[in-house]
């Protein structure tokens, strides 16, 4: 990291950051949950979040363009 401060950063952001948005759309297209955590724990966010955002995601994945 360059020094910028992840805190704040959108999940979004955050993928962005870690070079992790390409890898994070293949898991959201297969519905593949555990991938997703995986993924979002790799970009700092707790297993609390990572859970949560892959349960949000995973319910309406047109909702969030998957």
């Amino acid at each position: 990291m360059n020094g910028e401060s992840i805190e704040g950063m959108t999940v979004n952001e955050r993928l962005w950051h870690f070079e992790l948005f390409e890898e994070f759309g293949v898991a959201a297209r297969n519905r593949d949950e555990t991938k997703l955590i995986e993924i979002l724990k790799a970009a700092k966010f707790s297993e609390l979040q990572s859970s949560e955002t892959a349960r949000v995601l995973l319910s309406d994945p047109r909702k969030y363009g998957y």
